[in-house]
């Protein structure tokens, strides 16, 4: 009997063993699973950015990379149209030519000496030939005492942004010429009736530069008895977005008083910034000093 209870127990002991090792042995197998599916889901996400990801060690060696950057790097021809997994472990001399690899190694350096972000453009050329813009950010990776460990780098196409921002530049460029040598009288400013631009024919107008205008209260400019109704006015515009003409005096810097006719549009950008810009008409000689108490 005793045997028996013995050996009853044993078994008992020997099952439950067996079960927590099975269970152990299955939440291990599970836990590879589930890295492999991890692994797998990164990889995936990688590959699929719209824009070149990659880490590198602190001797220029690729330790990660995704699609995107295998389809533009490398520039050495032998090593053109390698998957990523041929790719990574090699380093920039055994991928590009001496100049590139050189300027890479060069930015990467600055990286790891600085511990601090780097970015800039550059002109690369895809499969196909086409030739694109890249705008390359690089980043120190840290280990857990604080040292720089690896290099990350993310490499964006900015050919459109960049062909959009050229267009733009040379529409403000074009825009600022017009309103220079425009023969209205125009003039910018915020919410507040701080003035941000007048153009020539607004300084000749008070007989002030630029400076002297920028950044002043355009409520100053007109006269005591008017600058009521031009502060009506600038808060129609603000308000409706638009105002028809109104006719204010003005003090010239000589001391003459003039009329000038204004209209005003409001523009709000996409960030909630608004500017008031006034276009206005020197109409002094058309109404005339025997007109301006009337006004």
């Amino acid at each position: 009997m005793a045997i028996t209870v013995l050996l009853g127990g044993g078994l008992i002991w020997l099952a439950v063993r067996a079960l927590l090792l099975q269970e152990r042995m299955e939440a291990q197998h599970e836990s590879i699973e589930a890295a492999q599916e991890s692994r797998a889901f990164v990889r995936a996400l990688m590959d699929n950015l719209p824009v070149a990801v990659w880490l590198k060690t602190t001797d220029h060696r690729y330790q990660a990379a995704n699609a995107m950057w295998a389809q533009y790097n490398p520039t050495v021809p032998s090593w053109q149209h390698h998957s990523v997994d041929r790719l990574v472990g090699h380093t920039d001399r055994e991928l590009y030519e001496p100049q590139r690899a050189a300027e890479f190694e060069r930015t990467d350096d600055i990286v790891i000496a600085t511990g601090a972000r780097w970015e800039q453009d550059y002109d690369e050329t895809d499969a196909d030939g086409t030739h694109v813009k890249f705008h390359v950010i690089k980043v120190p990776v840290f280990d857990i005492r604080g040292s720089v460990a690896s290099v990350a780098g993310i490499g964006i196409d900015v050919t459109r942004l960049r062909l959009s921002q050229k267009k733009l530049d040379l529409m403000h460029e074009q825009v600022q010429q017009y309103l220079k040598w425009s023969f209205e009288h125009v003039c910018v400013f915020d919410s507040a009736r701080r003035i941000q631009y007048a153009n020539l024919r607004m300084c000749e107008f008070f007989g002030a530069y630029p400076s002297e205008l920028n950044g002043k209260d355009a409520a100053d400019l007109v006269t005591p008895s008017d600058r009521g109704r031009f502060t009506d006015f600038v808060e129609a515009v603000c308000r409706t977005g638009s105002s028809g003409l109104e006719v204010i005096h003005a003090q010239h810097v000589g001391g003459d008083v003039r009329l000038l006719e204004l209209s005003g549009v409001l523009l709000t950008a996409t960030h909630g910034a608004r500017s008031v810009v006034i276009v206005g008409r020197d109409v002094t000689e058309y109404r005339g000093p025997a007109d301006s108490s009337s006004v």
